[in-house]
């Protein structure tokens, strides 16, 4: 099964139905996954960390949705228009509104190289490099 079959499963199992997956780029079956000793909130953690898909909560009158997702940007925009900024926000607002906010960048490797080991295959070499595309926006000094 591929990670956002197993984790469609493992919510299943624990009879989370609201749950919608948004997949927009083929996840290749893996050959074994081991649960060794971990939650099964911290294995639905780790595998969609490994698989790089991103999770949140959409919420409405009626229910609470798991969306999971292989893009960062899913998240629908909030109704009811623009939110205020108050840096000492005072007792009961009658709105919402936001009192902190942090900025900030990170820094990402552009070359990544990967070693790997398998059980059936002990002698393949698995090491594996990869380098970055479309990196015009990287600043020269990291490299």
């Amino acid at each position: 099964k591929s990670v956002p079959e197993i984790l469609q499963a493992l919510l299943k199992e624990h009879r989370v139905l609201d749950y919608e997956q948004r997949i927009y780029h083929e996840h290749l079956p893996r050959e074994y996954c081991v649960q060794a000793g971990d939650s099964d909130h911290y294995l639905h953690d780790r595998l969609a960390f490994e698989e790089g898909l991103v999770y949140y909560f959409r919420f409405d009158e009626h229910r609470h949705t798991l969306v999971c997702s292989d893009r960062l940007y899913v998240q629908e925009r909030i109704a009811g228009g623009p939110v205020l900024f108050s840096a000492q926000p005072e007792g009961d607002n009658p709105q919402p509104v936001l009192h902190s906010f942090r900025y900030s960048e990170n820094v990402r490797t552009a070359r990544q190289t990967q070693r790997d080991y398998s059980f059936k295959r002990p002698t393949y070499d698995q090491e594996h490099h990869l380098a970055g595309e479309a990196l015009e926006h990287q600043d020269s000094s990291y490299e």
